[in-house]
């Protein structure tokens, strides 16, 4: 039975990976001061520049190279932020997004507790999306905090994975979906349920 179920995940994973998509290709980046565009410009590579909006308006060249130049403190970090930023411009042709913070949450509990705040501070929606969300006590608070800010009319959407929730009972999302949250399986182990085919 170990060595079918092996052989099975082993099977759906590789067919799974060969439906990734890969990055595009981008030449390296130019660097300031070599006597070609700089970063925001023109960009490098066919139509490839780094676009990014403010809160009202796109930012223009300047402002662009001013904020890539903000995210790095040496040449070879610029270089790398610089690519990095390319290569996300490039994979739907949309302009990034200015005005966002990142936190670096390094343990489970630290973790959660932003995650709750976060759903605490939400006004108007909460979209959520995660792997493994069980049916105890942490999953319990994460419930009971959905539902709270559900019921005080902020939308709530929610994502779980079907592999990773696969042992929680389906009457744990069913008391969210009564409540009017909007939860979604993603990629249903059972191809029946699935929408457009597994």
């Amino acid at each position: 039975m170990f060595i079918r179920l092996s052989a099975t995940l082993v099977l759906v994973s590789s067919v799974l990976l060969l439906g990734c998509a890969s990055l595009p290709d981008l030449p390296v980046a130019s660097r300031p001061g070599d006597g070609s565009p700089g970063v925001g410009s023109v960009g490098v590579g066919v139509g490839v520049e780094i676009k990014i909006n403010g809160l009202r308006t796109a930012l223009s060249a300047g402002q662009v190279r001013t904020t890539v130049a903000r995210l790095s403190n040496d040449e070879a970090s610029a270089e790398a932020v610089q690519r990095h930023l390319l290569r996300e411009s490039s994979m739907d042709g949309s302009a990034l997004t200015a005005g966002n913070a990142v936190s670096l949450l390094q343990d489970g509990p630290a973790t959660y507790q932003a995650m709750l705040a976060a759903i605490e501070a939400a006004r108007d929606h909460i979209n959520m999306e995660t792997y493994i969300l069980e049916d105890d006590e942490v999953g319990q608070k994460f419930a009971k905090a959905l539902i709270a800010k559900q019921k005080a009319g902020v939308q709530v959407n929610l994502i779980h994975d079907s592999v990773g929730t696969l042992g929680t009972p389906a009457e744990f999302f069913a008391a969210l979906t009564d409540s009017g949250v909007a939860v979604l399986e993603f990629n249903p182990v059972n191809p029946l349920l699935a929408r457009k085919g597994w």
